[in-house]
């Protein structure tokens, strides 16, 4: 398991943030126009227009294709599933008092234009 540096933390952090930003949009523009979608679904339109492309798709999927995302390419990003943990351990809450909750992680789709 390799480590993760107080650099990647902060990364991490500002991007999730951008990531919460951008869907507090999609939100709104699905609310106002009275849109069928969920937030990621937005997301994903959002990003075709803007990038002018057709389709996003997940690394693994376009590898299911027989396709290879060109080296260097940078994914935009969408929610990930989202998966259930636990707090962490601190002095004096026993593992009954411990809450569970969810935490979605960043998931990242990648064009046409990037995949050969």
């Amino acid at each position: 398991m390799r480590k993760i540096t107080e650099a990647q933390k902060k990364n991490a952090k500002i991007q999730r943030s951008n990531l919460s930003q951008l869907s507090k949009e999609a939100k709104f523009k699905i609310q106002t126009k009275n849109l069928p979608y969920t937030i990621n679904e937005m997301l994903v339109e959002m990003y075709k227009t803007k990038l002018e492309v057709t389709t996003l798709k997940s690394f693994a999927n376009w590898r299911k294709e027989g396709k290879k995302v060109s080296k260097g390419s940078k994914g935009v990003p969408v929610w990930g599933m989202p998966r259930k943990v636990k707090e962490e351990k601190r002095e004096g809450v026993t593992e009954e008092e411990r809450k569970e909750f969810s935490f979605f992680p960043i998931a990242y789709l990648f064009s046409e234009k990037q995949v050969a």
